[in-house]
């Protein structure tokens, strides 16, 4: 790791995958690091002690699911709750502050988190496990780091059980073997991982801004060329609608509905099968053009009857999201497909079908749609809505050298995102590496300065 030198003797750790360990390292079970309280490594209640029905809106404790062993972020009003009479019922599984909370379940299995003080008793969800550290032997925040090492080596994958879903086994977690330093040393490691993680934290976050920054400036580009056009001298007029200003004169604002055939989905629910044709609904419109890469499929007769009525999509028509990702749209290019769920089909009359699918990346598309958003419970427009929506027309040759112009100024931008997305990969993996290299021993940080 560059500057940060090794310890001076190792030891066979006699573990296979954890390989040499500093000589005065231990290796231990996770048995022997847990507290000695009771319930101190447990999982959360299964089946019917914790379902949707226990919930209340201002209960007496709190309940812990795995999102926040995998996000690390924890608000309490947004947090579920129960009565007291039912967290008595499953206390075994409760969890406090200074806890470590571990998910158990789902993609991110073994992802963990340091539980805050919390208002409130808590217990953890069935999809989550609670450590308790016993804190006169270890290090709670290294432990908190040595998990994270556990599982981006894999180490902790191997204690999964395959039931319905996979999931981690308490007994394999607790059988789970590591290096373990003793506690001083393991504090000096847990402040100094505390402090270049932070430094690199924000430097990933300074990083993450730009690329919101120049998200912003893409739409705002895209909004520019699709209502004022590309020409700064053209005579322009009033638009009429106030938050959009001037227009080019020789242009229209038009609905939709006037240079488009617009055809609803079906409103029906296909079946799926592993061998069949797409189904298109709200995943596959995420990006400009149709992914159908993990799409669902359904039978040839349930296809058939899907397409019915103008619905089969052609080449240049738009699929448009009317529902949660309200607004997402993307361009049909010679796919197969039916329309599922929550979706409508834009098929473009003279004009450029590129050009319309940039205008809903555009501000005036976008506040046009959040009027129609406004005091609505479910995010979601009718057909009806998406056929009223205006664009700014210009001639189809104007169009088209406005597509170019786009096109060309978003790939510079993408180029842009790609070296800072390359450089937030590069800060990850260092960070990965480096609480690695420290909670297994092959840097001695003992002796650096952490102001």
């Amino acid at each position: 790791m560059g500057k940060y030198q090794g310890y001076g003797k190792y030891k066979d750790s006699a573990v296979e995958w954890l390989g040499e360990i500093p000589d005065h390292w231990e290796v231990k079970q996770l048995k022997y690091i847990k507290s000695k309280e009771k319930n101190a490594f447990v999982d959360g209640p299964f089946g019917s002690n914790l379902k949707t029905v226990h919930f209340v809106t201002d209960g007496d404790a709190f309940v812990i699911e795995s999102e926040f062993a995998t996000r690390g972020k924890l608000i309490e009003e947004g947090l579920k709750q129960i009565t007291l009479d039912h967290f008595l019922t499953i206390q075994r599984s409760s969890a406090k502050g200074g806890d470590i909370i571990i998910a158990k379940i789902g993609a991110y299995f073994g992802l963990n988190n340091i539980l805050p003080n919390l208002s409130k008793p808590a217990v953890v969800s069935g999809n989550s496990l609670k450590l308790s550290i016993n804190t006169n032997t270890c290090c709670t925040k290294f432990i908190h780091y040595l998990l994270l090492h556990l599982k981006e080596s894999g180490a902790i994958d191997l204690q999964v059980s395959i039931t319905a879903q996979p999931a981690l086994s308490l007994g394999g977690m607790n059988r789970l073997q590591s290096s373990i330093p003793p506690l001083e040393e393991q504090e000096k490691i847990a402040r100094f991982l505390d402090y270049k993680t932070k430094q690199i934290d924000e430097l990933i976050a300074k990083k993450e801004a730009l690329i919101e920054k120049l998200d912003e400036k893409r739409t705002a580009l895209i909004s520019h060329a699709v209502t004022k056009g590309l020409d700064p001298n053209v005579p322009m007029k009033d638009s009429g609608i106030e938050w959009l200003g001037e227009i080019p004169q020789h242009w229209n604002i038009i609905s939709i509905k006037r240079f488009s055939e617009i055809y609803d989905c079906k409103h029906k629910t296909v079946s799926f099968i592993d061998d069949g044709l797409p189904v298109a609904s709200i995943a596959q419109v995420q990006n400009f053009y149709i992914d159908l890469s993990a799409a669902k499929k359904t039978t040839r007769e349930e296809f058939l009857d899907m397409i019915e009525g103008g619905r089969e999509p052609q080449n240049g028509d738009i699929i448009f999201s009317r529902n949660a990702t309200v607004g997402a749209s993307a361009i049909v290019r010679n796919d197969i497909f039916c329309m599922g769920q929550d979706v409508c089909l834009i098929r473009p009359i003279k004009t450029d079908s590129i050009f319309l699918n940039y205008n809903f990346r555009a501000f005036f598309i976008k506040s046009q749609i959040n009027t129609y958003l406004l005091g609505s419970t479910f995010k979601r427009i009718n057909v009806e809505e998406v056929k009223n929506l205006l664009i700014c027309l210009p001639t189809l040759t104007e169009q088209e050298k406005i597509v170019t112009f786009i096109e060309q100024k978003t790939a510079e931008i993408d180029q842009q995102k790609a070296k800072i997305q390359q450089a937030i990969e590069v800060l990850k993996e260092y960070r990965t590496a480096l609480i690695t290299n420290a909670v297994t021993g092959k840097i001695d940080v003992r002796q650096v300065p952490i102001p």
